[in-house]
């Protein structure tokens, strides 16, 4: 395992026990990929929005970085399956955050 592979399951495992506790995840998750925001972006057009959504979607308070949360918790939901989904790398990684 490489470093930066031990970071990052040290960092999701010490998530899971850090925010689970505090939150409710399932709706943080649910809000974060909702139709008005990760769905909503992926699916603009037009070239104005998009860049507003590039903007909504990682500034503001800690639970409305929609993009960043929506992957965050569909980590801390599969962490089971780290080492897998870190093999399968970035491609269609949104499209399995939102089949969820």
């Amino acid at each position: 395992m490489h470093l930066n592979q031990a970071n990052f399951f040290a960092y999701l495992y010490y998530m899971q026990f850090f925010i689970k506790n505090q939150y409710n995840l399932e709706e943080k998750f649910k809000m974060a990929k909702n139709k008005n925001t990760l769905r909503a972006a992926l699916a603009e057009t037009d070239t104005q929005k998009q860049k507003i959504y590039r903007r909504m979607a990682d500034t503001g308070e800690y639970w409305d970085k929609f993009a960043s949360i929506a992957g965050k918790l569909y980590l801390l939901q599969h962490i089971d399956d780290m080492e897998c989904i870190y093999q399968e790398g970035w491609h269609d990684f949104t499209a399995r955050i939102l089949d969820e």
